[in-house]
């Protein structure tokens, strides 16, 4: 059971999985996650993680207002 699990992944003779396949499969796991995410209202976790991730501020600090004592 385990062998044949393995040689998918073995591209040999033009069978198995590519890795373009691999690639491709591993990007529409994670738009379904991210869509389920969204979906279940988790959504303002993702996008709080990558705007601090890319170093975007979130909240304007009090001295950028534009108020003027």
């Amino acid at each position: 059971m385990l062998n044949s699990f393995f040689s998918y992944f073995k591209n040999k003779k033009g069978q198995g999985l590519s890795v373009e396949t691999i690639i491709v499969l591993v990007l529409l796991l994670i738009v379904l996650v991210v869509v389920v995410l969204i979906f279940t209202g988790q959504s303002k976790m993702i996008f709080d993680n990558v705007r601090e991730f890319f170093g975007l501020i979130n909240e304007t600090p009090k001295n950028l207002t534009g108020t003027i004592k």
